[in-house]
């Protein structure tokens, strides 16, 4: 009788454990060939293409931010330094979600280069967790932490 009141306790710890373990998050990138991404300085989130639902807003400006955490500079094209043209970069934000049962977010940077419109370098995560709101955080951390181990992270 002692060992049947805390199976309970104990299959319901294991289960929530494994569930846990389960959720998680991945993040891939590519490369242009030939393209020295050490010689881009600069973002500039004036001219981007934006696909998805408009309730991805709050993922946008998630993506945005993790991209600002990183080396590159934000710049205005207005306000531009002289260099920027050949050193700026423009991303591409794609954003897909299934929403049954927490689902599964995931997103697509790409960064073209403004000067040539050539994608530079693509970027895929995904997240998956026990709500949408959690798929997506898995999906934005896994994405910034691809981004910051291309073009480092600010101190």
């Amino acid at each position: 009788m002692f060992k049947r009141k805390f199976l309970l306790p104990v299959l319901l710890m294991s289960s929530f454990l494994s569930i846990m373990l389960n959720s998680c998050g991945s993040a891939s990138l590519v490369v242009s060939q030939g393209v020295d991404l050490s010689e881009y300085k600069y973002i500039c989130f004036g001219d981007k293409g934006i696909e998805g639902e408009d309730s991805f807003a709050d993922i946008i400006m998630m993506v945005e931010n993790e991209i600002v955490y990183t080396n590159l500079k934000p710049i205005s094209l207005a306000h531009a330094p002289d260099d920027c043209w050949w050193h700026t970069l423009t991303p591409d934000i794609y954003i897909t979600a299934e929403k049954l049962g927490g689902g599964n977010t995931h997103i697509t940077l790409s960064l073209r280069d403004i000067n040539t419109g050539q994608d530079v370098i693509v970027i895929k995560s995904s997240g998956f967790g026990w709500t949408s709101s959690h798929d997506k955080k898995l999906a934005v951390k896994a994405l910034g932490k691809k981004l910051q181990s291309v073009f480092g992270s600010k101190e």
